[in-house]
């Protein structure tokens, strides 16, 4: 996997936020040769929306600012307004960001629909249900027609991967993030991947319920949700598409659609279709919903083959990340055959279910290391998350260290990164143990058998963080 997913990210984010600035955090540099990008910083008391929704929290904004982000965003970079020589520029320029489309094709609309060492159910409660989704030839067929109108269908610019990690909010304020996948295809797949997120947050309210709070009120609100997400993002789109009939774009050209009862039945055939499509996708959405860490998973398993078998040692190999970065290096690291030199989560979580996810890790896996750091003033990540992974590492017999600082946030500081460097120096070199640097405010937890032996002098630093810098 290549680096240039940070540059379509980039990318998209600047398209967008030019489009939509109020819910597209501002990119304020790009170095392409380091894959570094600056961007603002979305303060707490932003969550991920999936958290929220975890939690109960009605937004009351959600359904107009998502749909004022779908409108504006989708509009402006279809056909629609554009000319086609304008809209072949921009299908050109993120035609070059195959490697992650080719990523969806494959996770969404090919892997459910066999076998496959990437497929990952609640087995053996839903063993049966898999199979059927594998045997069930009809649906076979239109996921094959899913899959050809991605591929083929550039209508828009889309975020290429809308769910609801994809998005931090607030009662007030609905910010998109993570667009590394961004690329021009069809406008139901963006529709799509947001509403069908928000069925699924609506079916798992159940497991959430309890003796206090049955969560009914709360399944309504989902649903209410839903159906104004769409209603307003259709009433927005066709304001747009009637303000700039006279414009530039060339797919329904004014002096051929020249009257306003052949303009409403093009945009009414062009709505209906436009829900179709967004109820096939978000379906397919729907069934590879789980599997959305393992796609990035995936990524980071092929950057670690290729190192050791460039001759690196799968002991010199460290994978390190924060918050949502975390996550994805315990899961890479915990999924990963061989033992590695070792992983550090800064103020992450666990992203799978662990009742399910335990019989999935080798007894090679199990020998990797484990620095888990987290801030006990984190409103972002909450430092029970970090109190869980640990605990469910331990229980799994895994040696794992856990630093909580009372007064730290959501953001990485000097004492927590020289403590992971001295951990990390522990286990490469056979340095000894920690006894020196500098104390981190409120500074509690301790280690449990953090294993130790010489390395070789190469190492490879695998870095997952919120802004996407992969770095060796």
């Amino acid at each position: 996997m290549t680096r240039e997913r940070a540059y379509f990210e980039a990318s998209t984010l600047r398209e967008h936020g030019r489009l939509c600035p109020e819910h597209t955090p501002e990119v304020y540099h790009f170095d392409r040769a380091m894959s570094l990008m600056g961007m603002r910083y979305i303060e707490p008391p932003h969550i991920i929306l999936r958290k929220g929704l975890i939690a109960g929290v009605e937004y009351p904004l959600l359904a107009d600012h998502m749909s004022d982000y779908m409108a504006k965003t989708l509009f402006f970079t279809s056909l629609l307004y554009n000319n086609s020589t304008d809209h072949k520029k921009g299908v050109a320029k993120y035609s070059a960001n195959a490697e992650m489309c080719r990523l969806t094709e494959q996770v969404v609309f090919s892997d459910p629909y066999r076998v496959s060492k990437f497929n990952r159910w609640t087995s053996p409660y839903l063993d049966k249900d898999a199979e059927a989704v594998r045997e069930d030839d009809e649906l076979k067929l239109e996921a094959a027609e899913l899959k050809s109108m991605f591929i083929e269908r550039a209508q828009a610019l889309i975020h290429g991967d809308l769910h609801t990690a994809s998005i931090m909010v607030t009662t007030g304020s609905t910010q998109i993030i993570d667009s590394e996948f961004g690329f021009y295809g069809p406008m139901g797949y963006h529709i799509g991947a947001f509403l069908g997120n928000l069925i699924l947050a609506y079916y798992a309210q159940n497991g959430h319920a309890d003796q206090a709070n049955d969560r009914k009120a709360y399944k309504k609100w989902i649903l209410k949700a839903i159906e104004e997400s769409w209603n307003l993002f259709q009433k927005k789109f066709i304001e747009l598409w009637n303000k700039h009939k006279e414009g530039n774009g060339e797919a329904y050209l004014p002096d051929i659609y020249n009257n306003s009862k052949l303009l409403s039945v093009a945009q009414k055939k062009y709505m209906t279709n436009l829900f179709h499509d967004g109820l096939g996708f978000g379906s397919a959405k729907m069934i590879r919903n789980e599997e959305d860490v393992l796609r990035d998973v995936q990524i980071v398993h092929t950057m670690i083959d290729r190192e050791i078998a460039a001759g690196t040692d799968p002991g010199d190999v460290f994978v390190f990340g924060l918050s949502q970065g975390g996550a994805l290096s315990i899961a890479s690291v915990l999924l990963y055959p061989k033992a590695l030199g070792g992983c550090a989560v800064f103020g992450g979580f666990l992203p799978f279910d662990s009742s399910s996810f335990a019989a999935r890790l080798t007894d090679e896996a199990k020998k990797t290391p484990v620095l888990w750091i987290h801030g006990g003033a984190d409103s972002l990540i909450p430092v029970q998350e970090g109190r869980d992974g640990v605990k469910f590492l331990r229980g799994l017999g895994m040696s794992c260290e856990f630093k909580e600082y009372d007064r730290l946030g959501h953001t990485p500081a000097p004492y927590e990164l020289e403590h992971c460097e001295r951990w990390a120096s522990e286990i490469a070199v056979g340095e000894g143990k920690h006894g020196h640097g500098r104390q981190g405010p409120g500074e509690k937890g301790g280690r449990q058998g953090t294993a130790t032996g010489t390395r070789s002098k190469s190492k490879f630093l695998l870095f997952c963080g919120v802004f996407n810098l992969f770095s060796k």
